[in-house]
């Protein structure tokens, strides 16, 4: 089948725009056992380019297993992208009484541990509040860093603000040049309108060691809408991926609702802090709708992971991860595009 390429709608240079060229993917076998663990519910991930190794967390409440961190082995060989798991990484709860980790993002900071974003749990009682955390790549757990407080929700009592349960803290990306993290929502806060702009939350490095919020920006994903017999529900945010200090990938996933059943819907989108509306919020383009990889990918899946990977023919490539949810209908899937720049004046 000929590889499908598709265009980045950004400029990343004068005169210059990158495009994707589809590679291939590769889906693990269903409910794979690795070390007496489940292989299942990959979301966020990070790639490390010096052991061309792909870490990525599982979403797992501990319904399957303890919360942890997988390690894969990511090879391109010109034919065939192949996944192989290496390692698998469990987080040390000790530091963490009372705690449910629901963990959906993962980046790196600068003193080489892993930042984590967990959106906790509203309904656990006592709630398990949304985390931050600074851990090694042993698993042990080192400090957690500062949500402000309008991103929580009240201790006791009926909510009136903060992450509403289950749409926390999901993306979580770093740009290292400029000691920049951000933490992306998947929702709207409580106090937001239903369907409104989701916030972003800026981290900067004032010393070492530390990171702490210095700026929120917000970021409207698309509204719902019927198709045909098909009802597209409010999309919500699964990942983000900083190509800048200013830029991102942004991944919009809706679940889509048929005579036939529930399905999913996944677009990306490039946003731009410097690029504001009148409202303030981030405006974006379209960059790729999955409905026109259905031939290569089969029933477009639960995506909520991107992540730079190995280099191939010279050219960075994208990893993109689905989270399998731990159900017989879902499938763990990785794809990878070859990220190539081309002259705009072609």
């Amino acid at each position: 089948m000929a590889k499908l390429i598709l265009l980045f709608c950004f400029i990343c240079g004068p005169g210059f725009a990158l495009k994707l060229q589809y590679l291939g993917s590769s889906t693990l076998p269903h409910q794979m056992k690795f070390k007496k663990s489940r292989i299942g519910g990959l979301s966020g991930a990070w790639f490390d380019s010096s052991n061309q190794a792909l870490w990525a967390v599982s979403d797992d409440r501990g319904k399957i297993g303890e919360p942890r961190i997988y390690k894969f082995a990511v090879n391109w060989t010109g034919k065939e992208l192949k996944i192989e798991p290496k390692d698998v990484v469990y987080i040390q709860l000790k530091k963490l009484k009372d705690q449910v980790l629901d963990m959906e993002g993962l980046t790196i900071l600068p003193w080489g541990n892993f930042l984590i974003s967990s959106e906790g749990d509203n309904n656990h009682k006592p709630k398990a509040w949304p985390l931050l955390m600074d851990v090694k790549k042993d698993g042990s757990f080192v400090r957690s860093y500062d949500i402000p407080e309008e991103f929580l929700p009240e201790k006791t009592g009926q909510q009136k603000k903060g992450i509403r349960n289950n749409t926390g803290l999901e993306g979580l990306t770093a740009w290292p040049d400029k000691n920049l993290i951000w933490a992306w929502m998947e929702g709207p806060l409580f106090q937001d309108a239903d369907g409104g702009a989701i916030r972003v939350l800026q981290y900067e490095m004032p010393e070492a060691w530390v990171i702490k919020p210095t700026l929120n920006f917000r970021y409207q994903t698309e509204a719902g809408k019927k198709i045909g017999d098909q009802i597209l529900l409010p999309a919500q945010v699964s990942e983000a991926l900083a190509l800048s200090d200013h830029e991102f990938l942004v991944l919009e996933r809706s679940v889509t609702v048929s005579p036939k059943g529930a399905g999913f819907a996944i677009q990306i989108f490039k946003a731009d802090l410097k690029d504001l509306d009148a409202q303030k919020i981030m405006k974006k383009t379209l960059v790729l709708d999955l409905e026109t990889l259905k031939d290569q990918l089969g029933d477009i899946d639960n995506f909520e992971a991107l992540s730079f990977g190995p280099v191939v023919d010279g050219a960075k490539t994208l990893l993109m991860l689905s989270d399998d949810n731990f159900r017989s209908v879902q499938k763990n899937q990785f794809v990878i595009f070859k990220i190539l720049e081309e002259s705009a004046t072609k």
